[in-house]
């Protein structure tokens, strides 16, 4: 009876110790679920993005924060909402206008209703459209892509009349230029690659991407038209693979070894932002596209498509447009008192010197009497 009992011990032991072993195990698997999601790029995502809550504008800030995956500031979104009617006031500057619409859409904002403003429209109906700059074309076509806006207003160009005129100016090198006669440049061709993706045209993306790898230096890098080496060409031209549905691994852009972005990284600084060129100081634009860059890599597709997020007009309230008012009227009221009382203390001054003057006349004239 005793060696059944301790064999009997001995079975529930030697279970109690499959069941500590096997629990142990899926423990194990529990923790590294998370270090299997890890992805290589998110240390580098997160440095860059730093660097944009530093450096950069609310338009920056609130970008790169969407595309990172997290969500904007508020404060960002306020002061990005606040100041839409100064954009409005320069409607020859595409890349700023398209900017902002980027940042309003990223906010869930309505830039077709943002504190009285119609960004949309104020884009299409831009004379500088016309010019037929495949650069001002793509830039303002990602912007209408990213949350798939149209004109109302009206001879205002549409989408699809940018997109037909910027195929229309690919040149037969496969690239795109600056300005409707300028030769092919990457960057140029990268940001058409951006604009064109999201609605097809397979053969016309694949001609651009054969032009960038043919454009590619021995060492990765890129040559902008002035003859530089940029980091804005690097990043664009990774961006527009991931869009055209190629990636950094493709072998026609790999240099020994070295991918584009091993070649970006060469780009970045201490402060963890990005230069344009290697050696200057870093700056938020050139750190922005490198962002979305690294966004791309990480996700593997294209980050500028802001379609799922949900947009809501702006107008600031009734309360805080009256006590604006309340404050400037103040504000003039106190301006106009103090130049009265300016006016006279000056006037007092100037009528105490009358007298004196007057009053040294006089003694004067009795000094000549007398003698």
């Amino acid at each position: 009876m005793e060696g059944f009992l301790y064999e009997r011990k001995g079975i529930i032991m030697r279970r109690g110790s499959l069941v500590f072993t096997a629990f142990l195990l899926i423990f194990s698997l529990l923790l590294s679920i998370p270090a299997a999601a890890a992805h290589y790029l998110d240390n580098s995502v997160t440095q860059v993005l730093s660097y944009l809550e530093r450096q950069g504008e609310p338009v920056d800030q609130v970008i790169a924060a969407r595309i990172a995956g997290e969500e904007p500031d508020q404060g960002a979104i306020r002061s990005l909402r606040n100041n839409a009617g100064q954009v409005a006031e320069d409607s020859t500057d595409i890349a700023g206008i398209s900017n902002y619409i980027l940042a309003l859409t990223a906010s869930g904002t309505d830039p077709r209703d943002c504190a009285g403003v119609n960004l949309i429209d104020l884009l299409c109906t831009s004379s500088l459209l016309q010019n037929k700059s495949p650069r001002d074309l793509s830039l303002a076509l990602i912007a209408l892509n990213s949350g798939d806006f149209s004109p109302s207003a009206e001879g205002a160009m549409t989408p699809e009349e940018m997109e037909q005129t910027l195929l229309s100016l690919q040149r037969e090198d496969g690239g795109f230029g600056q300005t409707e006669n300028a030769m092919s440049d990457p960057e140029s061709t990268a940001l058409a690659i951006l604009a064109l993706a999201p609605k097809g045209n397979e053969a016309v993306l694949a001609a651009a991407v054969e032009y960038l790898s043919g454009a590619i230096q021995a060492d990765g890098s890129f040559l902008s038209t002035a003859g530089e080496e940029t980091s804005t060409s690097l990043s664009t031209t990774v961006a527009a693979l991931y869009a055209a549905g190629s990636s950094i691994q493709d072998e026609r852009f790999v240099k020994e070894g070295r991918t584009l972005l091993d070649s970006l990284f060469s780009y970045q600084n201490e402060d963890n932002g990005f230069c344009r060129i290697s050696g200057e100081k870093s700056d938020t634009t050139s750190s922005l596209w490198a962002l979305y860059a690294l966004e791309s890599v990480r996700s593997g597709q294209a980050v500028l498509d802001f379609t799922g997020i949900e947009l809501t007009p702006y107008q600031p309230s009734a309360l805080k447009t009256y006590g604006s008012f309340i404050l400037m009227t103040i504000g003039m009221i106190a301006v106009v008192y103090i130049l009265l009382l300016l006016s006279r203390h000056l006037g007092r001054k100037i009528d105490v010197k009358r007298a004196k003057v007057k009053s040294d006349k006089i003694e004067k004239t009795d000094l000549d009497k007398n003698e």
